[in-house]
C-alpha cells in the first residue's frame, strides 16, 4: 500500500513520480563505439574559450597528445547513470544521438518523439553549436504546448557542462519570450527555470569543478537527475488538489485494462 506523505511538497512530489513515465535524454557524445553501444564513461567536452595545451616535444615527434584526468575541469560523465536513475523509479529512459545534420525544427524526427515524452533533457552543446539546435527544440516545444491541444505537462531540462548557466538562461528567456506573445512566462531560479501553464523548462549543470559557488546548487550528477526531474516536474502540479489529481491519473493509467473489461465488446 501507498503511504502517503506528510507534507504537500512531498505529496506533489510522490504524484509526479507515479505519473511520469517516459523521458527522452538526447546528447551528442552517447555512442562511442562501432557497434552503437554506449559510451562508459565519456570525458565531456572543454569549456568554450579555453586554449588547447601546447604539445610538448615528444608528443609532436610522437603525433599524440595525453590528456592528464587529474587536471580535467569535469567529472566523467556516464549516460548509463542516467538510464539507471530513472529505471530505479520505474520512468523509462530513451537514449538518443541525432546525426551531426539532423534538424530540429517542428517537423522534424527528433522533436516528434520529444511531443512524446513527459521529460525532455538535452545537452546545450551540441555537436559544437552553441546551442543553436537545442534552443530551436525548447522554443518549438513551448510554441506547440501553448498553441495545441491537447495540453500535456512537459518538462524540459537543459543538462549541460557549459560554465555561465546564467547566459543560457538568458538566451533561452529572450528566444521563448519574443515567439510566446501574451502568454505568461514565470522567471524562477535567478533566471534558471522558466514555466508557462504546462511546461516547465529548468537549466541544470552537470558536474564542473571550474564553476563558481553561484552555480553549485544548480549542478547535478547523473545518478541523481531523476530525483531532480521529479522534483522540477512536481512544480507543474503544485498544491494539494494539483497533486492528488495527478496521483489519479497515474492510477488510472496504471488499471487501464480493470476499466476497460467493465465495457466488453458488445456494448
Amino acid at each position: 500500500m501507498m503511504t502517503i506523505p506528510n507534507t504537500v511538497s512531498q505529496f506533489s512530489q510522490l504524484a509526479a513520480k507515479e505519473f511520469l513515465q517516459t523521458v527522452v535524454f538526447i546528447d551528442d557524445r552517447i555512442y562511442g563505439r562501432k557497434d552503437g553501444s554506449v559510451s562508459e564513461p565519456k570525458q565531456a567536452s572543454m569549456p568554450k574559450g579555453r586554449p588547447q595545451a601546447l604539445k610538448s616535444a615528444d608528443q609532436k615527434i610522437s603525433g599524440e597528445v595525453n590528456v592528464n584526468i587529474e587536471e580535467s575541469d569535469q567529472e566523467e560523465y556516464s549516460p548509463r547513470e542516467i538510464v539507471t536513475s530513472f529505471a530505479k523509479k520505474q520512468i523509462i529512459c530513451s537514449l538518443y544521438q541525432p546525426e551531426r545534420t539532423a534538424k530540429f525544427s517542428g517537423k522534424s524526427d527528433v522533436f516528434s518523439l520529444c511531443l512524446a515524452a513527459d521529460i525532455v533533457i538535452v545537452d546545450w552543446d551540441l555537436y559544437g553549436d552553441a546551442g543553436k539546435k537545442a534552443l530551436e527544440l525548447v522554443d518549438e516545444l513551448i510554441q506547440r504546448a501553448v498553441t495545441d491541444v491537447p495540453e500535456q505537462l512537459r518538462l524540459i531540462l537543459i543538462y549541460t557542462d557549459q560554465i555561465n548557466l546564467f547566459d543560457i538562461g538568458d538566451q533561452l528567456y529572450e528566444k521563448i519570450r519574443r515567439n510566446i506573445g501574451d502568454i505568461d512566462l514565470s522567471v524562477e531560479d535567478k533566471g534558471l527555470a522558466f514555466h508557462t501553464l504546462n511546461s516547465r523548462i529548468s537549466i541544470l549543470g552537470k558536474e564542473n569543478r571550474k564553476r563558481s559557488e553561484e552555480y553549485k546548487n544548480h549542478e547535478v550528477p547523473e545518478k541523481k537527475l531523476a530525483d531532480k526531474a521529479i522534483e522540477e516536474f512536481a512544480k507543474l502540479a503544485s498544491g494539494l488538489l494539483h497533486a492528488a489529481t495527478l496521483l489519479g491519473l497515474a492510477e488510472i493509467k496504471k488499471n487501464s485494462r480493470k476499466i476497460l473489461s467493465k465495457f466488453n465488446s458488445s456494448l
